[in-house]
């Protein structure tokens, strides 16, 4: 057939200029396969249909199309953004995060002597904004920032530390408006104590500033002044706080206890020998609090405790990494094995906020450290997890569905030196930051809850999370 078509074309070239060759162009050419989806736009995706045509004037091969119109952009020049996409990426190692206005986000970055750290602003989507252009040369030796938090005012709250002579601390609290300057500067000192013990700061909706230090707890007013000082023994492993409206102030020191303080005089109102690993509050303004395997629910203004159940498995010894409440009366906690090495036996557990009665529980392939909850019921979790090609621990950002069926998941290409809490922001992206790798904005379609976080801020949206300030 091929030898009979070939001598037909070449009589006719034989019969010179003039002879129409268009039906021949087309004659052994197939168009089946179509050629692959392709972005027409940033926000457009083509796809071709099959079977297509030849072109006689060409011979080459036309499909149909359709277009798509992608919600949240075109990706890698052949398909629709997924959830779990990369939105944007910024190389800027963030130690700390803060919101403190509707798309205004400040970050801290280590200088690159390492002698301490600065400020930057920036909106959601990683570019940056000009404002909060502080460092912490502004007041002497401050050291380095390791938490940041908000006030109703849109101001940043800075904690640094310092390492002093042997075995001593300088804690170092601030308040930094947009104008890069900073209203006031409070500086205390305590023994080193345990290498990963913490501080932690509660922002009241007056903008009082209560401070969860290691060798006090301290309550300072709007514009910097001291309301009191409680002195304090260094805890081993460091303290969490959380704010009750204006009616308690409790602050757990981890492996130690917990207490309930006025919050207008530091009047000591109850105490419990709970050493917690996790302290927050459900959406009935009661406290949550994460004591060794047990979690505790419990009165706020009294420390009655009013509920509490034991999470642990049978032969393991298991810690509560995280919790966080959601908008349906729950409380979702991460349950793991006390190893940071074993990677069997972790689990996300449900319980009714009421009772801690247990609605749900299921593996996980993730050591989740962080937890954030959605309006739409699914848990979005930060942790170690394995690297399904090479087979090595790295650290991701998953998201969960009500049943804990595993919905997206994102690990970076490199390997990361950390991993920071599942920041949600209110259109449904979820910003984490990577040590060593830099700050991300993964597409989660996942708005964030309205459920209340363990400290209230003015919109009792986000702030003093576990593991932060």
């Amino acid at each position: 057939m091929q030898v009979t078509s070939l001598l037909a074309l070449l009589s006719l070239l034989a019969c010179g200029p003039g002879v129409d060759l268009a039906g021949y162009r087309c004659e052994a050419v197939s168009c089946i396969e179509p050629p692959a989806p392709v972005c027409s736009s940033d926000n457009v995706l083509r796809t071709y249909r099959s079977p297509g045509h030849c072109a006689m004037q060409t011979g080459e091969c036309e499909f149909a199309f359709t277009e798509l119109r992608c919600a949240s952009g075109c990706a890698d020049n052949r398909r629709c953004r997924v959830a779990g996409d990369v939105l944007a990426q910024s190389s800027y190692l963030a130690g700390a995060l803060t919101e403190v206005a509707p798309d205004t986000l400040v970050m801290s970055l280590p200088l690159a002597d390492g002698s301490g750290s600065r400020l930057q602003a920036l909106h959601s989507d990683l570019t940056l904004l000009s404002g909060y252009a502080w460092d912490t040369t502004m007041w002497a030796e401050a050291g380095t920032v390791v938490g940041l938090a908000s006030t109703p005012r849109g101001e940043a709250v800075v904690l640094g530390t310092r390492f002093g002579s042997v075995l001593s601390l300088h804690e170092n609290l601030a308040l930094v408006n947009a104008e890069a300057q900073a209203a006031w500067v409070a500086t205390q000192s305590s023994t080193l104590g345990a290498y990963d013990s913490r501080a932690s700061v509660c922002v009241a909706q007056d903008g009082t500033v209560y401070f969860a230090g290691r060798s006090a707890l301290v309550a300072l007013a709007p514009d910097g002044r001291e309301r009191f000082r409680i002195p304090m023994p260094t805890p081993h492993g460091g303290r969490l706080c959380a704010l009750v409206s204006d009616s308690v102030w409790v602050v757990c020191s981890a492996g130690e206890s917990c207490a309930g303080y006025m919050p207008n005089d530091g009047r000591v109102l109850w105490e419990q020998p709970w050493p917690a690993s996790l302290l927050l509050l459900d959406d009935a303004g009661t406290l949550l609090v994460g004591s060794g395997s047990t979690l505790i629910r419990a009165h706020a203004p009294t420390g009655e405790s009013l509920a509490s159940v034991a999470l642990t498995a049978a032969g393991v010894d298991v810690v509560l990494l995280a919790a966080v409440t959601d908008e349906e009366g729950g409380v979702v906690v991460s349950v793991a094995p006390r190893s940071a090495a074993s990677f069997a036996g972790n689990r996300l557990v449900r319980l009714r906020q009421v009772d801690l009665e247990l609605i749900g529980e299921a593996q996980i392939a993730m050591r989740a450290q962080g937890l954030a909850a959605t309006a739409l019921g699914s848990t979005v979790a930060t942790g170690a997890c394995i690297d399904a090609t090479t087979q090595l621990p790295n650290y991701c950002v998953a998201s969960y569905d009500a049943a804990f069926a595993l919905g997206w998941q994102y690990m970076p290409q490199g390997a990361a030196t950390s991993v920071s809490e599942p920041w949600l922001q209110a259109e449904g992206s979820v910003l984490v930051t990577f040590g060593n790798l830099g700050l991300f904005r993964i597409l989660a379609y996942e708005p964030l809850s309205h459920s209340a976080w363990p400290c209230a801020r003015a919109d009792a949206a986000r702030s003093g999370r576990f593991g932060g300030l």
